[in-house]
């Protein structure tokens, strides 16, 4: 059954006065959380291709997963600010053949792809609550093969924000 980690990219720096949103770098926290998140996927999840943004924060925020190998890491400029439409196209397109796929990513598509999705425990839901963090990462499980996924048969079965791994 098809699962997909979502991974939105750490906190960005925004004091670089006239750099394009596209080029900006991970702030202080950025660093720090991304490692927090990076441990956190290399211990509960296996992603077997991870799709990246090409954004800076999004390249930054995928160097702290200490498993990946280069083979496994496709770089997409359309995953930048993707739409949840084109988040789920993208999965159809390049899961086939994958069991687990990670995108790393943007708001608001992450949020909104996610917040479609079935909460399948209340404790997912109280941390969730409809805002995706900055360096969160959520687990979407579907029922049915690649093509066929959409937010009607897929639920989120883990939701963890740095803070609340922090927390515990």
């Amino acid at each position: 059954m098809p699962t997909l980690i979502l991974w939105r990219h750490a906190k960005s720096d925004w004091s670089h006065a006239g750099l394009a949103d596209h080029d900006r770098p991970l702030n202080a926290r950025g660093m720090k959380d991304r490692h927090i998140m990076g441990a956190y996927i290399a211990t509960h999840y296996k992603p077997e291709l991870i799709i990246c943004s090409t954004a800076r924060r999004a390249q930054e925020t995928m160097a702290a997963y200490p498993s990946a190998k280069p083979q496994q890491i496709v770089t997409i400029d359309t995953l930048y600010h993707a739409a949840p439409e084109t988040l789920l196209s993208l999965a159809c397109q390049y899961g086939s053949g994958y069991e687990t796929l990670m995108l790393v990513g943007h708001n608001p598509g992450m949020e909104i792809l996610a917040d479609a999705m079935r909460l399948t425990a209340p404790d997912i839901a109280a941390r969730f609550a409809g805002k995706f963090a900055t360096c969160a990462v959520a687990k979407i499980h579907w029922t049915g093969p690649w093509q066929d996924i959409n937010p009607a048969n897929g639920a989120v079965l883990d939701y963890q924000a740095p803070k609340t791994l922090v927390e515990k």
